[in-house]
């Protein structure tokens, strides 16, 4: 118990859904976390899935540059 000090502050409270550092919601290849609308994640006619390259090319979610650590997908896996 502690006498006459104030109380520690709270911890912080946990993210609310805007992360997701172990691609849990979207489709992981590699680094890459393609959104979950994409199907798949990379390979031919990527471009052409909802979303299209930026949310379900590898090479376009890797050049966003988006971390899961703080986004969810598409995002790039932080030491995946």
């Amino acid at each position: 118990v502690i006498q006459g000090g104030a109380m520690p502050p709270p911890p912080p409270p946990p993210p609310t859904g805007g992360a997701d550092p172990t691609c849990a919601n979207g489709i992981k290849n590699g680094d890459a976390c393609c959104a979950a609308a994409c199907g798949t994640c990379g390979g031919a006619g990527c471009d052409a899935r909802p979303g299209g390259s930026p949310s379900c090319c590898t090479s376009g979610v890797l050049m966003s540059g988006k971390s899961c650590d703080s986004n969810t997908a598409p995002c790039v896996i932080q030491g995946g």
